[in-house]
């Protein structure tokens, strides 16, 4: 055998070993099939269980920040001043004079406290 005739052998086999991977493979195109819709389900499971999961870690964590915090004190007081009328006179200013005038004093002069 020459070295052509054994290339053209082996040639003629690869042609046909990959013919027949082919024809084999559209042949089983109906389990192929299944098989892709079985991986399909499998997936969406793994994600609707992998969401649900990270949920109730989110949920876990928000309550145990809650547990570890205090409770809030209260944020706002209301407190509800009503505004003198519009009529009343403004109060009067003190006079310092008139301040000292009024404090009583001690006999020797001193002003008591």
């Amino acid at each position: 055998m020459t070295r052509e005739t054994i290339a053209a052998a082996v040639l003629v086999w690869l042609i046909g070993a990959i013919m027949g991977w082919c024809g084999g493979w559209a042949a089983r195109g109906e389990h192929n099939r299944a098989w892709h819709t079985t991986l399909r389900r499998q997936l969406t499971h793994a994600h609707t269980d992998l969401a649900d999961a990270l949920d109730e870690l989110e949920d876990t964590r928000a309550r145990w920040a809650a547990e570890r915090l205090p409770p809030p004190g209260p944020a706002v007081v209301h407190v509800h001043v009503t505004a003198p009328p519009s009529w009343a006179p403004p109060p009067p200013v003190l006079d310092p004079a008139r301040v000292l005038d009024t404090i009583p004093a001690l006999p020797d002069g001193r002003v008591s406290s």
